[in-house]
C-alpha cells in the first residue's frame, strides 16, 4: 500500500499506523526495529522500520513500514522520526511509524514466511532495494516521456506496469523453451529482476560505486548469457554491455529486445500507429496500407557524428545525425506515411533495419524487424 504527501510549503507526519490482534496468544518472539533513519538509496532518502511476530508454528508477521524522498520530488525532512508500540506481548500488532516531511511518499507491506520464520534485516533491505528499483525506473519513464508525441502517455502507462519484469521474464522463457535450451525459470527471474535494478542506476559511475558497499547489485557475463541463450559477452565485453543497461531509460521489452541491447549500436525499439496502437515485437499486424506509422529507434553506442539509416526492402531513408537532446532519451523516431508506399516488393511486408554509418567509416546494422501490414 502506497500513501503520498499533497505538495505543500509545511512539513507533516507521513507514516502507518496498524492496530489489531495478531492471534499469537502471547507464543513466540516480537520485535519493533529501526531500519532505515534517512540513508540514501539510489538517490532516494529512506526512513524504514518493520515490526515482527513469529518463532510460532504459525506464519511470521513482518509489517515493514518505508517513507522515501527524492530531490527531483521537492522531499525534505527534518530528521524527526515518531514510532511506538502500544502494547506488549506477541499476542497484539498495535503501533504507528511516521516521519517529518515534505513531499515524501510512503508505503507498506506485510510479508510472511511458514513455520514462524522471521525475516531477516538483510532481507528486508533487499525487498526495500527492489520496491526503490522500480520506482527509479517510473521516475526514468516519466521523464523519457516528456516529448512531443501522441504515443508517449499510452506508452508511459505501458511502461510502469508492475509487471514489466514478469513480461520480460516470460518472454526469455519462451524464447529458450523455443530454441530448446535448457534453463531453469527461477534463475531467469532473478537475473531480470537484477538486470531491472541496474537499469534503475543514474549512472555507470553510480553502479560502480555501490559494488563495494552492503548488498551490491551485479550484472555479470554469465547473468547475460544465460538470458540470451548464448554465449555473446565475455570478461572483455561485459563492463561495455552492462554500461548499455546502466544508461537505458527502461528495461528492454522482450528478448529479442535484450538480444538487440547486446548486438547492436541501434536498434528498432517499436512501431507506433495513428489510433494509439504500437507492436513491441516483429512478425507481427496492426495497421492498414494507408496508414502512417512511427519508428522508434533506440539509440546506443550512437553520437552525434554518426548517420542513421532507415533500411525499408533494402531501400534506405537518410534520417541524418541525432541531435544532442535525442541522443540524452536514447529515442529516435521516424515517421512514414501511407506505409505502402515503401513495400518495393509489394508483398505486404516492410523488413526494416537501422544501420549506422560511423564517422571512421565501419557500420552495423541491426536485426531485421519483419512488419506484415493488412
Amino acid at each position: 500500500m502506497f500513501s503520498y504527501n499533497q505538495e505543500t510549503a509545511d512539513f507533516t507526519y507521513l507514516g502507518f499506523g496498524i492496530a489489531g490482534n495478531t492471534g499469537a496468544d502471547g507464543r513466540g518472539t516480537e520485535t519493533f526495529d529501526t531500519l532505515y533513519t534517512g540513508e540514501i538509496i539510489d538517490g532516494y532518502t529512506v526512513y524504514a522500520m518493520v515490526h515482527k511476530v513469529g518463532d510460532t508454528s504459525d506464519p511470521s508477521i513482518n509489517n515493514l513500514h518505508v517513507v522515501i524522498g527524492h530531490p527531483d520530488w521537492g522531499s525534505e525532512f527534518t530528521g524527526n522520526v515518531v514510532s511506538k508500540k502500544y502494547d506488549t506481548g506477541t499476542q497484539w500488532n498495535s503501533h504507528y511509524f511516521a516521519v517529518e516531511q515534505k513531499n515524501a511518499i510512503s508505503f507498506t507491506t506485510l510479508l510472511s514466511k511458514s513455520s514462524g520464520t522471521l525475516l531477516t534485516t538483510s532481507e528486508l533491505n533487499e525487498i526495500i532495494g527492489d520496491i526503490i528499483a522500480e520506482i527509479k525506473i517510473a521516475d526514468s519513464v516519466y521523464q523519457r516521456n516528456d516529448v512531443s508525441s501522441e504515443f508517449s502517455e499510452t506508452l508511459f502507462y505501458e511502461e510502469i506496469d508492475i509487471e514489466y519484469e514478469r513480461n520480460l521474464s516470460e518472454s526469455i522463457v519462451s524464447d529458450l523453451t523455443d530454441r530448446a535450451i535448457t534453463f531453469d525459470s527461477d534463475t531467469v527471474e532473478s537475473i531480470v529482476g537484477v538486470l531491472a535494478r541496474v537499469v534503475a542506476f543514474t549512472d555507470y559511475n553510480e553502479y560502480l560505486a555501490q559494488l563495494n558497499g552492503v548488498d551490491p547489485v551485479v550484472l555479470d557475463a554469465d547473468d547475460i548469457n544465460l538470458l540470451l541463450g548464448q554465449q555473446i559477452v565475455d570478461n572483455t565485453t561485459e563492463a561495455a554491455i552492462v554500461q548499455r543497461f546502466v544508461e537505458m531509460d527502461q528495461l528492454p521489452l522482450s528478448a529479442s529486445q535484450l538480444n538487440s541491447v547486446v548486438e547492436n549500436n541501434s536498434y528498432i525499439e517499436l512501431l507506433a500507429f495513428d489510433d494509439g496502437s504500437y507492436l513491441l515485437e516483429s512478425g507481427q499486424n496492426i495497421a492498414d496500407a494507408d496508414a502512417s506509422m512511427e519508428v522508434w529507434v533506440s539509440l546506443l553506442d550512437v553520437t552525434e557524428t554518426d548517420q542513421l539509416v532507415l533500411m525499408i526492402d533494402g531501400d534506405e531513408i537518410n534520417l541524418g545525425s541525432p541531435s544532442q537532446e535525442q541522443l540524452v532519451s536514447g529515442d529516435f523516431i521516424a515517421s512514414l506515411a501511407d506505409i505502402a508506399d515503401y513495400d518495393l516488393n509489394s508483398d505486404n511486408v516492410l523488413d526494416l533495419s537501422i544501420k549506422v554509418i560511423h564517422a571512421d567509416g565501419s557500420q552495423t546494422v541491426s536485426d531485421a524487424w519483419e512488419y506484415t501490414y493488412a
